[in-house]
């Protein structure tokens, strides 16, 4: 429906929990940044996130990873828009000096309202 956005975020220290890979909720942040970027590029006004659908968290993320994060708006309706997305993390041999490919490490469905000034839900009207 719409083309592909990307954005390449690297794993940090700060965003690790205990055992040494990516908080969840700092993945989903990314993936709401992402999609609410998508969804207001495609419908030309504010937005709002009104829902976060199917989540999986399919692979661990681990410190130092390169996570690429693709987003697309898949739907349409009056006033709503859904994205889907997916983040992919580098696959690396292992002594982790080269890339081999990419792997899945998180897919999900976001869904947003195109809203006016005041807030209020508007049609969305697409400005691609």
């Amino acid at each position: 429906m719409s083309d592909k956005m990307c954005m390449t975020r690297a794993v940090m220290g700060s965003m690790v929990n205990a055992a040494g890979m990516l908080f969840g909720g700092e993945l989903l942040s990314w993936m709401d940044e992402l999609a609410g970027i998508a969804a207001k590029r495609f419908s030309g006004s504010d937005v709002v996130t009104v829902s976060v659908d199917q989540v999986s968290f399919v692979k661990p993320i681990p410190l130092g990873a390169f996570l690429d994060l693709e987003a697309q708006v898949t739907k349409v309706g009056n006033t709503s828009m859904e994205i889907s997305l997916e983040a992919w993390m580098d696959e690396r041999e292992p002594s982790g000096t080269r890339r081999t490919g990419r792997v899945l490490a998180a897919k999900g469905t976001f869904v947003y309202v195109a809203v006016d000034a005041e807030g209020r839900p508007k049609k969305v009207n697409h400005h691609e």
